[in-house]
C-alpha cells in the first residue's frame, strides 16, 4: 500500500541533521519517506536499506550504510534498539512532523520507553488531547508539532531545578520537623468539662511552633515547593515558554491573557508575572 509523508523544511533545518555529510542526510529522509511504518519504525537491516536505496552499480556498501544509520543515533534522530534478535530503529521527530490519517498500528516491536520522549500513536494522542485543553483550541488546529512541543517545554519546566532560595525554605522546613518520640504517651487530660479542642489543633500548634517566625510566614504564603512547583504557576509558564518558541514577544499582556482564563487568576498571575521578571502591575522587576 502506497504511503504519504511530509518531509518539511524544519526537518532539513534541524541543525543535528546539517552538520552531517551527505549520505547520512540521504539516508534520513529515505527513512522518513519510504521505510517508516505509521509510528516511525523500520527494521534497521543496512544490507536491506542498501537494497531499497541504491541501485546495484553504486559505489555504496552495507558497512557505509551501517555507519551512517550510528551516526543519525549519535545526533539523536533514531534510536536503535533490538528485539527478538533483530534491530530496529525509530525516528525520534516522527510525531512531531507526521499527520497519519489512515494510521495502521506498527507490527514491530516499540522502542525502549524514555522520560520526554513521545515513543507511540497512543502517547501522541494523549499529549494532543491535554494540548487541546490547555489551550482551547479545536482538534483540526491542535497540530501535532504545536502540541508535542508545548509538552515538550511543560516537561522541561516541571523538572527544572529549585532554585536556591526554594532548596533553603525545604531544607529548613525538613530540618525542623518536630520529635515525634513521646507522641504515644498519654498526657493528663486539662480541658474544661463538655470541651474538646477541634480535631488536629494540637499537632498543628506543635508542628508550627517549631519553625522560626519568618520561615513559617514564609511557608505560608508561598505554595508548598515554591512558586517553580505550583502546578497552576507551571502549566501557565509552559504555555508561554512554547508562545515565546513560536517568537511571540514577552510582554504582561501576553502573560495576563494566558492567566485570564485561569479560575485562580487573581492569585497565579503575581506568580507568573513574577517568573518572568516583572512585577504584579507589569513593570520590569529591579
Amino acid at each position: 500500500m502506497a504511503r504519504i509523508r511530509s518531509v518539511d523544511g524544519d526537518q532539513f533545518q534541524n541543525p543535528k541533521l546539517r552538520k552531517l555529510p551527505l549520505l547520512e542526510r540521504f539516508l534520513f529522509g529515505y527513512l522518513c519517506a519510504g521505510a517508516a511504518d505509521d509510528e516511525g519504525r523500520f527494521p534497521a537491516d543496512p544490507e536491506a536499506i542498501l537494497d531499497a536505496v541504491f541501485p546495484r552499480g553504486d559505489a555504496t556498501t552495507a558497512d557505509q550504510v551501517n555507519h551512517a544509520l550510528q551516526a543519525l543515533r549519535k545526533a539523536g534522530l533514531v534510536v536503535i534498539y533490538r528485539a527478538g534478535g533483530h534491530s530496529y530503529g525509530f525516528l525520534t521527530g516522527w510525531f512531531e512532523h507526521q499527520r497519519i490519517d489512515n494510521f495502521h498500528p506498527s507490527a514491530l516491536p516499540p522502542p525502549p520507553a524514555k522520560p520526554g520522549a513521545v515513543t507511540s500513536r497512543a502517547q501522541a494522542e494523549q499529549i494532543k488531547s491535554e494540548y487541546e485543553k490547555a489551550t482551547n483550541k479545536p482538534s483540526k488546529q491542535a497540530w501535532g508539532r504545536d502540541a508535542i512541543r508545548w509538552w515538550t517545554e511543560r516537561q522541561r519546566t516541571q523538572n527544572a531545578p529549585l532554585t536556591s532560595r526554594q532548596r533553603t525554605v525545604n531544607e529548613s522546613l525538613t530540618s525542623r520537623q518536630p520529635d515525634r518520640t513521646g507522641l504515644n504517651q498519654k498526657e493528663p487530660d486539662r480541658r474544661e468539662p463538655n470541651s474538646s479542642p477541634p480535631d488536629g489543633a494540637g499537632q498543628l500548634s506543635t508542628e508550627l511552633s517549631t519553625i522560626p517566625e519568618p520561615e513559617l510566614l514564609n511557608a505560608i504564603s508561598e505554595p508548598e515547593n515554591g512558586n517553580g512547583h505550583d502546578p497552576a504557576v507551571t502549566q501557565v509558564c509552559a504555555n508561554i515558554s512554547f508562545l515565546l518558541g513560536e517568537k511571540q514577544e514577552l510582554t504582561p499582556g501576553l502573560i495576563r491573557e494566558q492567566c485570564k482564563p485561569h479560575p485562580e487568576r487573581s492569585r497565579i498571575e503575581p506568580l507568573v508575572m513574577a517568573e518572568f521578571g516583572f512585577t504584579p502591575e507589569g513593570a520590569r522587576a529591579p
